[in-house]
């Protein structure tokens, strides 16, 4: 059974890569280990140029949207004070339930123009709401 992970700061960090981050895949633009068997039978190392650029354009501060798809992701507890630039979220497939997380994450994300839900499974929105009121 899976409850699923709390959407927060490290799980937005962790999705897109410091800028700086020691952990290249292919330092000196070679993927290490990894090869492909030429015409002649030999073999190459893959390459792959342009990781640092690629990194730069993946930072969270310079990105106006984020694809969050397919994370399990069940509640929202992230800061979002650092995200308020953020104007569009894709939360698909995740295991969102409960339409007061939702309500949560507009909350910390005040820019959001563009928010997909798209194969969760949230309840019933009067439910929620109601449940919500009566607290």
């Amino acid at each position: 059974l899976d409850f699923g992970i709390e959407l927060d700061d490290d799980v937005l960090r962790s999705r897109y890569v410091k800028e700086n981050d020691p952990h290249l895949v292919a330092p000196n633009n070679v993927i290490t280990g990894a090869t492909v068997r030429t015409s002649r039978g030999g073999t190459k190392p893959i390459e792959f140029v342009g990781e640092l650029k690629i990194r730069k354009k993946q930072q969270l501060d310079r990105l106006d949207e984020i694809s969050l798809r397919n994370l399990g992701i069940s509640s929202i507890s992230a800061d979002g004070t650092e995200y308020g630039h953020i104007q569009g979220i894709d939360l698909s497939g995740n295991l969102l339930y409960d339409w007061n997380e939702v309500m949560l994450l507009l909350e910390k994300f005040p820019s959001l123009e563009e928010l997909n839900l798209s194969s969760n499974v949230l309840r019933d929105i009067v439910n929620d709401l109601n449940d919500k009121n009566d607290d």
